[in-house]
C-alpha cells in the first residue's frame, strides 16, 4: 500500500496535529505501509513533525498567493490570475504519482480535496477527504462540493461534521465517522508542577488567535472572575494563523489593557506539548464560535483535567454536561465565569471530572483506534479502486 498525503495548510493549527498524530501511529504500527506527504506551501512546522514519525515529506511547492479570500472576491478574476498556477501544479501533481505509483490519495482541506479530486480522476486513482469541521452545510458548496461527493470515501470526525455533510449531499454510502485520537499517556501528580504562584484558579485555552475561537470571551470571563475576588491565571497557548488573526491578537492585547488584566491574561505562544503545557492548570477551556471536534480537548481530557467549552459543532460529543466537564453558549463571558466559579469552588468536582475524562478517552478517543479504523478504510478505498 502506498499513500500520498496532500496537504495545502499554510501553518500549523489542529487540521495538521491530526494528520502528523494519525499518519505517525499509522506507519509506527504498519511499517510495510509507505505513506509520502505534498506540502503545498512547505510549512516547516508540519514538514519537522511529519520527518520526526518517519514519514516521508516531498518538496512540492505552488507558485502564487498562499490564501485566497474567494467569499470576498470575484471568482472569474481569482481564476483568471490564478488558474494558469494551479493547472501547471495539477500537470506537476499527475507526472509525481505515476512516477512514484500511489494507490489512494488523502486530502483534508477546501482547496486540497480540489486539486487532489482532479489528479486522482486523470491519474484513475482513488481519494479519500477527511472532514475537519464546517459552520453549516452552506461551507460545502459549487466545485468542492461535487469533489466530495465524487471522493471514494468520506471521514467525518464527529456526528456534527457528518450531518452537516449529508446535508449539503454527501453520499451516506461513502461517509465515515472516524473520532480524532489522542495518544495513551500518564499524568504525573500535578503537585510536581504545582507553581509558587498563590492562586484559586489557573486555567488554559489552547487554539490559534482568531475570532471564532472565542479568546476574546474568555478574556472577559477572566475580568468578571477577578471582579468577583477570584485570583485567577489565564494562559493562552497558540498563534495567530493569517493577517487577520495578527489583528485579532492587537485587538485582544487592548481588551487586556482595557480591563487591566496584565497581570492575569498571559500569551505563551505555541508549543509542541501541549498536554505538558496543561499539566499545571486546573481548568481548559474552549470558548469557540464553531469547532468540529477539538483536539486540544482531546489532549486535556488526557490529562485528566476537567474542561469548559462552547455547546457548539462536535463539542458536545466530548464533553458529557456536568460529567467530565461543563457546556456553556458561545460569547457569552459571564456564563464562562459562571461555569468557572463552580469548578473553582470544587476540587472533588474538579477531579472527578477529570477522572471521567480519561475514561471517556480511553473509550472512545484513542489515536490506536483512530489508526486502525484509517487502515481498514484506506485496505477498502484501495480494493474497491482496483476492481
Amino acid at each position: 500500500m502506498k499513500v500520498l498525503i496532500f496537504d495545502f495548510g499554510t501553518t500549523f493549527g489542529g487540521v495538521q496535529q491530526v494528520m502528523v498524530n494519525l499518519f505517525g501511529e499509522l506507519q509506527k504500527e504498519n511499517p510495510q505501509i509507505a505513506i509520502h506527504c505534498i506540502d503545498g506551501y512547505d510549512e516547516p512546522r508540519t514538514r519537522q513533525l511529519l520527518q520526526e514519525r518517519k514519514i516521508q515529506v516531498v518538496s512540492l511547492p505552488i507558485e502564487g498567493p498562499s490564501q485566497l479570500n474567494w467569499d470576498r472576491r470575484n471568482k472569474f478574476a481569482v481564476l483568471f490570475e490564478y488558474g494558469s498556477i494551479y493547472l501547471r501544479y495539477l500537470w506537476q501533481l499527475c507526472r509525481h504519482i505515476r512516477n512514484e505509483g500511489y494507490d489512494v490519495i488523502y486530502a483534508q482541506s477546501k482547496k486540497g480535496l480540489v486539486i487532489a479530486a482532479g489528479a486522482a480522476w486523470l491519474c484513475g486513482i482513488p481519494y479519500i477527504y477527511h472532514a475537519h469541521g464546517f459552520r453549516s452545510e452552506r461551507d460545502i458548496r459549487g466545485i468542492f462540493r461535487q469533489a466530495i461527493r465524487n471522493a471514494a470515501a468520506v471521514i467525518g470526525i464527529s456526528q456534527d461534521v457528518n450531518a452537516k455533510l449529508l446535508a449539503a449531499g454527501a453520499i451516506p454510502e461513502r461517509l465515515h465517522l472516524i473520532y480524532n485520537g489522542v495518544a495513551r499517556m500518564a499524568a504525573p501528580p500535578k503537585s510536581y508542577y504545582q507553581s509558587q504562584e498563590q492562586l484559586d484558579l489557573r486555567w488554559a485555552i489552547g487554539a490559534s488567535i482568531q475570532e471564532a475561537k472565542g479568546i476574546h470571551v474568555a478574556v472577559a470571563a477572566a475580568a468578571s472572575l477577578k471582579q468577583r475576588g477570584i485570583k485567577n491565571i489565564l494562559e493562552i497557548y497558540g498563534e495567530p494563523p493569517s493577517l487577520e488573526g495578527e489583528k485579532y491578537l492587537e485587538q485582544l492585547k487592548q481588551q487586556i489593557k482595557d480591563l487591566h488584566l496584565e497581570e492575569v491574561v498571559r500569551f505563551m505562544g505555541w508549543t509542541a506539548d501541549i498536554p505538558k503545557a496543561f499539566r499545571c492548570q486546573d481548568v481548559v477551556v474552549l470558548p469557540s464560535y464553531s469547532e468540529g471536534l477539538p483536539m486540544i480537548l482531546l489532549e486535556a481530557m488526557s490529562q485528566g483535567l476537567p474542561l469548559i467549552a462552547s455547546a457548539v459543532g462536535g463539542v458536545p460529543e466530548i464533553i458529557k454536561d456536568g460529567e467530565n466537564g461543563l457546556l456553556v453558549p458561545p460569547g457569552d463571558g459571564e456564563k464562562l465565569a459562571d461555569a468557572l466559579e463552580i469548578l473553582t469552588q470544587n476540587e472533588l468536582l474538579r477531579w472527578k471530572m477529570g477522572k471521567a475524562g480519561q475514561k471517556i478517552v480511553e473509550e472512545k478517543f484513542t489515536l490506536v483506534q483512530q489508526a486502525g479504523q484509517l487502515k481498514a478504510l484506506l485496505t477498502d478505498t484501495i480494493g474497491l479502486g482496483k476492481a
